[in-house]
């Protein structure tokens, strides 16, 4: 696949071996992270008002980018009150999401699996 896939403008992305394993083929540079605030900004044309809450889960690396981007928009607007970003996690800009979140916005990240994560919490596995 990466060989005949070499000339277009795509990542490939292997995951999920514990079930049978899967690739994802994504245009270069989109990935779950950038999703989630093209959605926050987009929100307001679905909703009369703000995004209040997010609960955000995931299970493998092809998550971290939203796990990190979520938690990121929710430690600016809670400002000091939520605890400080792990010195791991990869800072993007995501000040363009400010119009359309509230100031009382709630952000619950979650990943399944202990591991090393963006996600402020985690689950020992999904019947948690």
């Amino acid at each position: 696949l990466s060989n005949v896939l070499r000339s277009f403008p795509v990542d490939i992305l292997h995951g999920g071996m514990e079930e049978g394993g899967y690739v994802e083929v994504r245009p270069k540079g989109v990935n779950k992270g950038v999703f989630a605030m093209k959605l926050i900004r987009s929100f307001d044309k679905v909703s009369s008002g703000k995004v209040d809450f997010a609960l955000v889960l995931g299970d493998d690396h092809c998550d971290e980018p939203m796990l990190s981007v979520m938690r990121q928009i929710g430690r600016r607007v809670q400002e000091n009150r939520s605890p400080e970003l792990p010195t791991t996690m990869t800072l993007v800009d995501v000040s363009g999401c400010d119009a359309h979140v509230s100031p009382s916005l709630d952000v619950f990240t979650c990943t399944v699996g202990k591991k090393p994560s963006a996600a402020a919490n985690y689950l020992q596995d999904v019947s948690e």
